[in-house]
Formats: structure tokens, sequence, C-alpha cells
């Protein structure tokens, strides 16, 4: 009888240990699982925000581009509705994170700046005209601003 408890005991204690031990399988197991569905969620609200950014990028160069035309418009036509919708456009970018690159008058930075023409001048790699603004979103260039730069002459 004394073997008989004896050796239920060690039975016992040996499927306490073992379900001890598969307690410990599954708890690691779920702590990858769980480990792996966090960096999931991580890596999906990153690409949604990447998605979401690159949209956003994309409407405002069209924005952009209409913009430029009014810009061309208003040298040609002083009216205060054109300036005031322009001024809306502009306020409306401004709180999307978008601004302009200012440029003129400053150092030629091909990071920010694309030079269509040089011309004669008093310095070197001078930016002395803006024919189309650049801009930055947020602090990411969306689009560089086309620039007239400055040779120094050589007489």
């Amino acid at each position: 009888m004394r073997r008989d408890k004896v050796s239920q005991n060690k039975k016992m204690k040996d499927e306490v240990l073992e379900l001890k031990n598969k307690n410990k399988e599954l708890e690691a197991s779920y702590l990858r699982v769980l480990a792996d569905l966090k960096n999931l969620q991580r890596r999906v609200g990153e690409e949604i925000e990447r998605e979401r950014s690159k949209a956003k990028q994309e409407v405002i160069l069209e924005i952009l581009s209409f913009l430029d035309n009014l810009d061309k418009a208003e040298v040609f036509v002083k009216d205060e509705g054109l300036r005031l919708i322009k001024s809306d456009f502009y306020k409306t970018l401004q709180r999307l994170g978008v601004r302009e690159i200012e440029v003129k008058g400053r150092r030629f930075n091909p990071h920010l700046c694309e030079a269509v023409q040089t011309v004669d001048g008093e310095e070197d790699d001078k930016v002395v005209e803006v024919v189309r603004k650049g801009y930055y979103l947020k602090d990411n260039v969306i689009r560089p601003a086309r620039v007239v730069v400055s040779r120094k002459s050589k007489k």
C-alpha cells in the first residue's frame, strides 16, 4: 500500500512538472505571438502614415500648380478677389505644414533649388531670381525652387 502511494506521489509530481513545463512553453509562445502582433500593428501603422503622407503630398503638389497659375495671373490682373483667393490658399497650405523655401538673394543650394539659368553677376552662386517657388512640407522639400543663379563676371 505504501509503495502504491509513493508511486502515485511520484506520478503526480511528474505530471505537475510536465504541466509546469507545458505552461512555460505556452507562456513563451504567447509572448512571442504578442510581440509579433505588436510589431505587425506598428508596421501597419507606419505604412498607413506613409501612404497618408504620400497622398497629402500629391494633393498639395496639384494645389501648388494651381497656385503658380494664380501668381502668374496676378501679374496681369490686379483684382482684390484674386488676391483674397490666393491668400486663402496660402493660409490653408500653412495649416497643412507647407511653407515656401526662401532662396532669393541667398547662396545656391542644390538640395533646395534647380538652376534653370545663369547670369553674370557680382557673386558666384547667388540666387538672383526665382522662376518657380519651392516648398517644404514640414521639413521635407516637396518641390525645389527653380531659380536663376549668378556667375561672377570674368572681366
